[in-house]
């Protein structure tokens, strides 16, 4: 026979657990879908490439929680002052500097890597935007 108390605990079991999976739901840390990050991903590119440069070529994958975007620029048309002018404007679209070529957004990240390959002869610079669980983790640790 059961008793009133039993049923007491599993009430209670069961709401601490409801109130967990609630919680884990509402986090904003939660990976958001892929293909969303990717939305804002292209618009806050294509204020970038406004600024100049010749495009190589560009890559991008989508899957759940992840979204890749990399556009790769010759060396010619590259300059301090275009990487400087990529930077500002993805501030001024409220991306978060957190090293000299690292910004974050929204737990996505770009990075901007200069003569890190050869294209025909010529050095390459690139423009890398990157959204997953570790880049979540890295944008919102402090900076440092």
């Amino acid at each position: 026979m059961k008793s009133f108390f039993d049923g007491k605990v599993y009430q209670a079991l069961f709401t601490v657990f409801a109130i967990f999976v609630f919680y884990q739901f509402g986090r904003n840390d939660t990976p958001k879908r892929g293909a969303d990050v990717m939305r804002f991903i292209e618009s806050d590119l294509a204020e970038v490439l406004r600024n100049g440069g010749n495009v190589i070529d560009r890559t991008s994958r989508v899957q759940l929680h992840h979204a890749v975007y990399s556009v790769r620029f010759k060396d010619e048309g590259w300059s301090a002052a275009l990487r400087d002018r990529n930077i500002a404007t993805l501030r001024r679209l409220d991306w978060v500097q957190r090293a000299p070529a690292v910004l974050c957004k929204m737990g996505a990240q770009v990075t901007i890597r200069e003569g890190e390959s050869m294209y025909r002869g010529q050095g390459t610079n690139s423009v890398s935007f990157e959204y997953d669980a570790g880049t979540v983790k890295k944008c919102a640790a402090p900076a440092g």
